[in-house]
């Protein structure tokens, strides 16, 4: 190594789904997600409908890194059902980063589709 050099350290992440303990009987049918350390939310002024938005966990998640939201985080991407059970698209941000942009309403736990 000499002055100068940069080492780059590439870790593989997927987004993971996260489910609390059964006795935790506020979050029975509830899950979360999550990427690496960092818990992410959903929030109102990207999903439409929030309160009626149901989680879809046997689909893929993906993760990108959008440099132009909040000087730059990584959002995860996947899909959900509406208050009908059609699919929508929906758009998680870190949780840390939540109502940055707008007074709305977010969640972390988000109730599982059926």
């Amino acid at each position: 190594m000499k002055k100068g050099d940069i080492i780059e350290l590439n870790i593989p992440m997927q987004p993971r789904i996260i489910t609390a303990d059964q006795q935790v009987n506020e979050l029975k049918g509830k899950a979360a997600i999550g990427l690496g350390p960092v818990i992410y939310c959903l929030e109102e002024v990207d999903n439409a409908d929030i309160e009626n938005l149901k989680l879809n966990t046997n689909q893929q998640f993906s993760s990108s890194y959008d440099k132009n939201l909040l000087n730059g985080v990584n959002i995860i991407s996947g899909k959900g059902l509406n208050n009908n059970g059609s699919p929508i698209s929906i758009k998680a941000v870190p949780y840390y980063a939540a109502g940055n942009r707008t007074k709305g309403a977010y969640k972390v736990w988000i109730p599982i589709a059926k």
